[in-house]
């Protein structure tokens, strides 16, 4: 309750700009079942025209949101999925390499014409952007480095002992009244005492030291191994759904340590994540040991009495003597020695 109260007063600024946040996220969440459920080889068969053109839709629909970190998120899965399912020397990599080159054309030609909450979705990209947009999506970000060069002096006090997630209500009063005793709106103070760093590190060395983070990177660790193992050897009928957690689960973590994380908002996300995994292929996947057919012992031959002593075979030539043709209990050697006439042998064998 405390950590919403001061999100609430002291949390991001504001933008002027109208974004809407709950179509974004929706769209997201469709987004994510489509590639669920037909893959991206699926997804963009040319004889389902309208999946298509519902899907590219609702990538725009998730730009209306103003969220730069779902447009990278999205980014990062499609590509991670692509190379999983092996598209990358399919025949469809020239097709979305000139479909994206396109894209890029008409973006940077009309970029400027698109709504505010799409442009300031889009407006980490090299591509002109209105004013607005780009001081809204500046002014964030600058509000988040500001936090973070506040909150680094105090990581070498907890890197032992962690600081913790409570805090009481003397550091609130603290915060809230000023020097000369009114009110003030200090945002990032009022994030940072709640714990919402927007930044995934720092969510793990200041409440839980460095001995938290190395459990949560063991932990990252291990769910990537088994979500891998599933996706490499789990059963064929839920191919696509562990490929889309395994590319997923990477994706989020890229962005938890690159770009935007939390410990509290983001750790049910990667346990949501391995606990399906788990649930959906029994465990952890092991690849099947297929016995190979017994190879039949070989029967042992010996020549015929009847047949006389065989030839003796020259030495001096070191080439073996290929078996040309199976008769009737015969084996017929053809010898070629030099410029000589090939010498053909003729031994009768039989099983013993």
């Amino acid at each position: 309750m405390k950590a919403s109260q001061a999100n609430s007063k002291f949390g991001a600024p504001v933008s002027n700009i109208a974004r809407m946040g709950g179509v974004a996220f929706g769209a997201a969440g469709i987004i994510y079942a489509f590639l669920v459920r037909y893959g991206i080889r699926d997804l963009f068969d040319t004889r389902k025209l309208l999946r298509v053109g519902f899907f590219l839709l609702l990538i725009v629909a998730s730009f209306l949101g103003g969220f730069r970190s779902i447009l990278i998120q999205f980014a990062l899965t499609f590509v991670i999925i692509f190379y999983l399912e092996g598209l990358f020397r399919s025949r469809l990599m020239p097709v979305f390499a000139i479909t994206f080159v396109a894209l890029g054309v008409l973006v940077i030609g009309f970029s400027e014409r698109l709504p505010l909450n799409v442009q300031r979705t889009i407006s980490f990209l090299p591509v002109q952007v209105d004013p607005l947009a780009r001081s809204s999506a500046q002014e964030s970000s600058k509000w988040r480095v500001q936090m973070w060069m506040d909150i680094l002096p105090e990581v070498p006090k907890h890197l032992l002992l962690g600081k913790g997630l409570a805090f009481s209500g003397a550091d609130l009063e603290a915060l809230t009244t000023s020097k000369i005793g009114g009110r003030s709106s200090l945002s990032t103070e009022g994030a940072a005492l709640a714990g919402d760093y927007h930044n995934g590190p720092l969510s793990l060395l200041v409440p839980f030291g460095i001995w938290g983070a190395i459990g949560f990177v063991w932990f990252i660790g291990a769910s990537i191994r088994v979500l891998f193992q599933n996706y490499k050897f789990g059963h064929p009928v839920f191919k696509r759904l562990n490929t889309f957690l395994y590319g997923y689960f990477i994706a989020k973590t890229i962005l938890f340590f690159c770009v935007f994380g939390s410990f509290y908002s983001d750790l049910p996300t990667f346990t949501g994540l391995i606990a399906l995994s788990i649930a959906i292929n029994g465990g952890v996947a092991k690849p099947v040991l297929v016995p190979r057919a017994q190879a039949r012992a070989p029967i042992p031959l010996r020549i015929h009495p009847a047949a006389g002593p065989s030839a003796p075979f020259p030495t001096s030539n070191p080439r073996r003597f290929p078996l040309r043709h199976w008769g009737e209990g015969r084996v017929r050697w053809f010898l070629c020695l030099g410029n000589r006439r090939p010498l053909r042998h003729e031994h009768r064998f039989v099983k013993s």
